[in-house]
């Protein structure tokens, strides 16, 4: 799938990215870049569901608010910036992102839940911290 003049132009343009480049693209980033519309009608919610000990300061009822074209953390956000607590929020936004790309509901229940990387006391950690993430419709 070829990338179409407007996309290429936007990305000359906002990224600086030259011809060549454009033209070594994967099939990959054609097809999520043909999506990018589709993205922009989401935004994507983790809001926290325990929390118990966590060092940053997550608590129960904070959420991160991301965007999802570009993803990136909105300023609506209330959560402290947790590394801990967002890599793996990252690995499922970017499922629920190839799901909106594919067509499929961006919502299903196995991603649900996430937990931080914290273990907690229970498991030699200190804190943890759990989400519930939802793609929602802006």
């Amino acid at each position: 799938m070829a990338l179409d003049a407007q996309t290429r132009d936007m990305l000359k343009t906002n990224l600086g990215m030259t011809d060549t480049d454009l033209d070594r693209l994967g099939p990959n980033i054609e097809a999520v870049l043909a999506h990018m519309g589709d993205f922009a009608a989401y935004k994507f919610v983790a809001e926290c569901t325990e929390s118990q000990y966590c060092f940053a300061g997550i608590q129960k009822g904070q959420k991160y608010v991301f965007s999802s074209a570009p993803l990136s953390i909105l300023p609506e956000s209330d959560c402290p910036t947790c590394m801990r607590a967002l890599a793996p929020l990252t690995g499922v936004l970017n499922i629920m992102m190839e799901r909106i790309t594919a067509g499929l509901d961006p919502n299903p229940e196995l991603f649900q839940v996430v937990e931080c990387l914290d273990p907690g006391v229970e498991r030699g950690g200190l804190g943890h911290v759990v989400f519930k993430l939802s793609a929602q419709k802006v």
